[in-house]
C-alpha cells in the first residue's frame, strides 16, 4: 500500500471520532492493567509505554492533518 493511501487511511479512522477514541482508551487500558506488580522498573516500563502510546497518537493526527492540507490545496488543479 502507497504511503499516501495509508494517510488517507488514518485520516479516515480518526475522523470517526467514537471509533478512534474507542481504539485508543482500548490500548491505553490494556498497558495500564494491573498484573500484580509492584516491580519498579515494570511500573515505569508502564508508564513509558503509555507516554509512548501518547506520541504515536500525535503522530497519527499530524498524518490525518497532511491529508487535509495536501486535500484542501489540491481544489481546483486540474
Amino acid at each position: 500500500m502507497k504511503e499516501e493511501q495509508k494517510k488517507v487511511k488514518i485520516s479516515k479512522f480518526l475522523a470517526d471520532e467514537s471509533m478512534s477514541d474507542t481504539v485508543y482508551l482500548a490500548i491505553r487500558d490494556s498497558f495500564l492493567k494491573k498484573r500484580g506488580v509492584k516491580d519498579v522498573q515494570v511500573l515505569a516500563a508502564e508508564r513509558l509505554a503509555v507516554d509512548l502510546l501518547e506520541d504515536a497518537w500525535k503522530e497519527l493526527e499530524r498524518y490525518a492533518t497532511e491529508v487535509e492540507i495536501a486535500t484542501t490545496t489540491r481544489v481546483g488543479h486540474v
